[in-house]
């Protein structure tokens, strides 16, 4: 089976309870990567890549590869479009074989972030495509310095009634939240960890949440402990 849609992988992930990891390809060679980590802990998976990481490669080449992997691994996986911002880049992976599309309109006002994703809904759907919204951003991970420093704190962070709001209104899959800063943020000077906890009550049958934004840590920071020689963050 491997290679199975994403709402596949969220079924099987609530019936079990658990996590599903989702992972971007910067290089072809983490895809395989990937998947030999996952097959060793037989923990089923998303391949996703952004515009952002194909633009050295042709998008074509991502479905046909992992495709050819099903051959020799058992645990279960998937392929998904992650940060897409315009309509064009989520029809090119919708025609690439992609079966979950991220549209990340969070850079926009709230209501139009709610139209731009009910719109690629609409594309998305008829073909049995999932949909992931985006509320909130990270900082340092987006590659656009004069977004990064217009920006607020409370722009890196996703509000729990807006999250509520945004799924009774538009019928995405799931929902990814920001949660913070990226690890990059944290190298230049000054910089600081905002970690803020929220407890959201959405409503029940609501949809999933994404991965979220801010994930990307080095863990020590948390334990405020420094790493050995030798060892890494």
């Amino acid at each position: 089976m491997p290679l199975v849609s994403t709402k596949t992988l969220l079924n099987i992930a609530e019936e079990k309870n658990f996590a599903l990891p989702a992972f971007n390809i910067p290089i072809p060679e983490f895809i395989l990567w990937i998947l030999e980590e996952a097959e060793t802990l037989r923990a089923p998976v998303i391949i996703q890549v952004a515009p952002v990481e194909y633009k050295a490669l042709h998008i074509a080449m991502f479905r046909g590869t992992l495709l050819s992997l099903s051959e020799h691994f058992s645990v279960p996986f998937s392929l998904h479009l992650d940060h897409a911002h315009r309509e064009e880049e989520v029809l090119l992976a919708i025609q690439n074989g992609f079966s979950s599309v991220m549209i990340d309109g969070s850079r926009l006002p709230f209501p139009e972030n709610v139209r731009l994703t009910k719109g690629i809904v609409d594309l998305a759907h008829p073909v049995q495509v999932l949909v992931e919204g985006e509320l909130g951003r990270v900082g340092g991970l987006e590659g656009d310095e004069i977004w990064e420093k217009e920006a607020n704190e409370d722009e890196f962070f996703t509000s729990p009634e807006e999250a509520e709001q945004f799924v009774q209104e538009v019928p995405v899959g799931y929902v990814s939240g920001g949660g913070g800063y990226s690890s990059r943020s944290l190298r230049r000077p000054g910089a600081q960890i905002a970690i803020r906890t929220h407890r959201a009550h959405l409503p029940k049958n609501t949809s999933p949440l994404g991965p979220p934004r801010g994930n990307r840590y080095p863990h020590r920071r948390f334990a405020g402990s420094k790493p050995k020689r030798g060892e890494k963050n």
